[in-house]
């Protein structure tokens, strides 16, 4: 799904964010939740990944899927590619969504777009914001935002929500949507009651949240 997210590493003595984008699977429960889980140990795992530039789609792993080494950025529309069998094709695809795709290192494009502000100017971009902030212990911590605006709660950071909290709350709604249909709610009483709560996403992220999953 091509949600936009913009992934930034903060120099705390600079003040100064050095960034990248990724089109597909901006939103928290997808790239959010793949920064959290598999980029929060090592801070050099970080680095590597910004300095991939600007990308396609994020893995839990830095290198390139083997179906797009093979066949390129474009691999479906690539006539090796489509001439292979279903078997085939499952083989090699197996795993992709594990591995990142970065425009230039996989798409052959010229330009390596890796981008820089201040942290205050980060803060009023738009899209679903990622920023990882350096740990004592060679890791970092994630901090995200998305349209709702700043967040202000003793664990906020410039107007971002720890991201740890943010992926937790997304969970307990997945639950709590469960035990609400076992007590007859429907989708709308569902989408007020999870408004009532303090949650770290906007009234249109909730609903949206909620519409997803109550059908599954």
């Amino acid at each position: 799904m091509a949600v936009n997210s913009v992934i930034g590493l903060l120099d705390p003595e600079t003040k100064i964010v050095k960034f990248i984008e990724c089109y597909m699977n901006g939103a928290f429960d997808y790239n959010g939740a793949i920064l959290w889980a598999s980029y929060s140990d090592d801070i050099e795992k970080v680095r590597r990944l910004i300095s991939l530039g600007e990308l396609l789609s994020l893995g839990d792993h830095t290198s390139t899927p083997n179906v797009v080494k093979k066949y390129g950025i474009n691999y479906r529309t690539n006539p090796d590619f489509q001439a292979l069998t279903p078997k085939e094709k499952d083989e090699i695809t197996t795993g992709l969504f594990d591995y990142t795709v970065a425009f230039h290192r996989d798409g052959k494009e010229d330009a390596i777009s890796i981008f820089e502000e201040s942290i205050e100017k980060y803060c009023q971009r738009q899209d679903y914001l990622y920023l990882a902030v350096p740990d004592s212990e060679g890791g970092v911590t994630w901090y995200g935002r998305g349209f709702k605006g700043e967040y202000h709660s003793d664990t906020s950071f410039h107007g971002f929500e720890k991201l740890e909290i943010i992926i937790m709350q997304l969970r307990l709604i997945i639950d709590q949507i469960k035990n609400l249909k076992e007590l007859g709610y429907n989708r709308e009483d569902a989408e007020k009651f999870f408004r009532k709560c303090k949650y770290a996403l906007s009234d249109n992220e909730l609903n949206q949240w909620v519409s997803r999953h109550w059908r599954i």
